[in-house]
C-alpha cells in the first residue's frame, strides 16, 4: 500500500527522521513502536501527508503527487479522537462527507453499531462523552469515506486499562472485519504485540529492527531491542 524509500525529515539542524525505507503491505497491520522522540509519530505524519519529507513516498504503487486525492483514501485517528468541541459527535463524523456533498447518514448508523456507539451518544458534544466514547467517534469519522488505510497515532494511550482493553478488542475486530490496511503508533509493547502483523522498533529517528514480535524476542538485532522489551516487562 505504501512504499517508502530513503524517507527523512529535518527541522533546521534537528534530524527528526533518518533515511527510512520500508513497505506497508495491503491488508496488514504495521505497528511503529519506540520511546518518545524516536520518530514513530513523524513517520506516521509523513504517511498522512502532514509532513513533507525528503525521499520517495509511493501510495498504491505510484509516487504521491496529489495529496488531496490520496488523503481521501486515508483514515486518520489521533489520541482522544481529535474532535471539534463545538460539533456533536454526529456532526464531527459527517463533516468531511458534507464537505464532499455525500449523503452518508446510513453509514453513520452502520459504523456506530460496529463500534458500539449508542444513538443518544451521537447527538452529544465531545465534552459530554467519555474518553472511550470520543475515541470511538474518532474511529467512526476516520472510516466514513471507506478509506484504504487507517493511520492511528496512539489511539488508546489516554484511556483507563479496562476501557483500553475493550476498545483494543473492538478496534482489532474492526480492522479485520473491514479488511483494512493499518499503521499504528504506540509506546506500549503489549499493544504492539496484540495488533501487529509486523513490528518496527525505532530509536533516534531510525529503524532499529523490523519483523514479528517473535523475531524481536528470539533474534534481537541490537541490544536496545532486548533493553526495550525488558523495560516494558518490568512495568
Amino acid at each position: 500500500m505504501y512504499s517508502l524509500q530513503n524517507i527523512s525529515v529535518s527541522y533546521g539542524t534537528t534530524i527528526a527522521l533518518r533515511p527510512v525505507s520500508m513497505e506497508v503491505e495491503p491488508g496488514k497491520t504495521l505497528v511503529l513502536i519506540g520511546p518518545s522522540g524516536s520518530g514513530k509519530s513523524t513517520l506516521l505524519r509523513v504517511m498522512a501527508g502532514l509532513v513533507t519529507p525528503e525521499g520517495v513516498l509511493a501510495f498504491g504503487g505510484a509516487p504521491v503527487t496529489d495529496w488531496q486525492r490520496v488523503r481521501r483514501r486515508i483514515g486518520y485517528v489521533i489520541q482522544d479522537g481529535g474532535l471539534f468541541p463545538h460539533l456533536t459527535a454526529r456532526e464531527n463524523i459527517l463533516l468531511m462527507s458534507r464537505e464532499l456533498g455525500l449523503d452518508n447518514a446510513a453509514r453513520v448508523e452502520e459504523l456506530a453499531a460496529l463500534t458500539h456507539l449508542q444513538q443518544d451518544q451521537l447527538d452529544r458534544y465531545p465534552a459530554e462523552l467519555s474518553g472511550g466514547q470520543r475515541q470511538r467517534v474518532g474511529i467512526v469519522r476516520a472510516l466514513m469515506l471507506d478509506p484504504d488505510v487507517l493511520l492511528l497515532d496512539e489511539p488508546l494511550s489516554a484511556l483507563d486499562p479496562v476501557i483500553r482493553a475493550g476498545l483494543a478488542d473492538e478496534l482489532k475486530n474492526i480492522i479485520g472485519t473491514l479488511k483494512k490496511t493499518a499503521v499504528l503508533v504506540t509506546h506500549s509493547l503489549s499493544e504492539a504485540r496484540f495488533f501487529s502483523d509486523r513490528l518496527v522498533l525505532m530509536r533516534g529517528g531510525a529503524v532499529v529492527q523490523e519483523g514479528s514480535y517473535a523475531d524481536f524476542e528470539a533474534r534481537p538485532a541490537d541490544p536496545f531491542v532486548t533493553e526495550f522489551i525488558d523495560a516494558e516487562r518490568k512495568l
